[in-house]
């Protein structure tokens, strides 16, 4: 029998749902009237934590039913893991929210063309021109635009969302009773109106710097393809970056000029095998099949591109000379009958493989620089040093941490480390120390 009461009551033993309440709902199948019922030795046994099963043996309801009484008041309404409506998409991924809090009108995210989109809060001009036109088209074409609702990249993909007639989310890392920032007070009463606000926090929960990170899973969570589109190496745009990997979620960027901080991190994932997105039509044509997606609706596509630039450049092109080729050079020649850009991708390819094969020693050689623990020590603290010290000496992949020091914390941890210099994060979701 669904009881929010106690599903209130389960997730206030925790910050966020994690390895722990993972582990508790895995082994009382999902009953979250058995696990109030159940003992503190029980909670140790399953847990392994002391200080969950003080939490969970606290067995009063006086705070849950506050909550509840405060969301009906307030036009709030409560998902939980037994709800059928809640997404299978976040069903399937390590340590799903235990509530979500939202307001307005919760759609079938696992039916929906979900987009997440997430970028710095710095944005460039072409960071906002971007994020405003893409979201629109995406909408238009009948994309769900999913984002933070914080300022910059988030805020302006909503808009761009709102204004192209569509469906957008926004989840926050705070309570859902206060616009975080301020200042998108009207943006989150037309998110709410028109889409829907969701959190994972209870009501009056400020928004502290650790609850953003454990945020971004469920931004990536509800999303089919995540778009990040500016931000620095060391983003929140990144962690949202790595828990779509994590995920399994296809990942897309926006490629940026060379030099500038915001480009470094989109610019990083597409060296590290992001599909490249600069349109509407580039994230959405693997989508293209979808009974929800309408491409027609697009008024630029990546085939679009490419024509117009074969056609300004067969304006403008001087004739080739001509002459007489071996049966080897025609081998090693490029088809004069592909467009430029075609030949200029396929250089790009070889000329990166060339390297690859030219530089082995030279990565072993990186791959075998010793780390230093005293360094690791002077720059970590105790639970980050933990996390440095179990990783080992190769590539270490986040999940392979969860047991032992839970899972949204780890990812925070690492993200954290890889801002100090002490680990950097590896192609396909790995990290390494340094």
């Amino acid at each position: 029998m669904y009881d929010p009461e106690l599903w209130l009551w389960f997730a206030g033993g925790f910050m966020t749902g994690g390895r722990q309440s993972d582990a508790l709902l895995a082994e009382f199948g999902g009953d979250v009237e058995t696990i109030y019922k159940s003992a503190a030795k029980d909670y140790i046994r399953v847990t392994g934590s002391a200080a969950t099963a003080k939490n969970l043996s606290d067995k009063s309801l006086i705070r849950p039913r506050e909550i509840l009484a405060w969301c009906k008041d307030n036009g709030v309404s409560l998902m939980t893991p037994d709800n059928p409506l809640y997404p299978e998409k976040l069903q399937l991924m390590p340590h799903k929210p235990i509530t979500l809090y939202y307001k307005g009108n919760f759609i079938d995210f696992d039916a929906a063309c979900a987009i997440g989109m997430v970028g710095t809060r710095s944005m460039s001009e072409y960071g906002r021109q971007s994020a405003y036109t893409i979201a629109m088209e995406l909408a238009r074409c009948g994309a769900v635009v999913v984002s933070g609702m914080a300022a910059g990249i988030d805020g302006i993909s909503h808009r761009g969302a709102l204004d192209g007639g569509g469906y957008t989310a926004a989840v926050l890392g705070c309570g859902i009773d206060r616009p975080y920032p301020e200042f998108h007070a009207d943006l989150m009463a037309e998110i709410a109106e028109k889409g829907c606000v969701i959190t994972e926090y209870p009501p009056f929960t400020p928004p502290r710097g650790l609850n953003f990170p454990a945020r971004n899973r469920i931004i990536s969570g509800l999303s089919s393809s995540v778009f990040i589109v500016e931000g620095s190496r060391k983003s929140g745009a990144m962690i949202t970056a790595r828990a779509a990997l994590f995920q399994g979620r296809d990942l897309c960027a926006l490629p940026g000029k060379i030099g500038e901080t915001n480009s470094e991190g989109p610019n990083e994932l597409l060296r590290q095998g992001a599909r490249l997105a600069s349109c509407a039509g580039d994230i959405l044509k693997i989508y293209s099949l979808s009974n929800a997606i309408d491409l027609s609706r697009l008024s630029f596509t990546p085939d679009k591109e490419a024509q117009t630039k074969i056609s300004s450049a067969s304006r403008f092109s001087s004739p080739k000379p001509t002459y007489e080729k071996t049966a080897d050079d025609s081998a090693k020649e490029f088809d004069s009958s592909e467009p430029d850009e075609v030949n200029v991708e396929r250089a790009v390819k070889q000329s990166r493989h060339a390297e690859a094969k030219a530089m082995p020693e030279a990565e072993d050689t990186a791959a075998e620089k010793p780390k230093s623990p005293e360094r690791a020590a002077a720059l970590l603290t105790d639970d980050e040093l933990a996390v440095w010290n179990a990783m080992g000496d190769g590539i270490c992949m986040p999940d392979s941490l969860f047991d032992a020091h839970g899972g949204s914390r780890v990812l925070t941890l690492l993200s954290l480390m890889e801002i100090k210099g002490a680990v950097r994060s590896t192609p396909g979701g790995g990290y390494k120390r340094i």
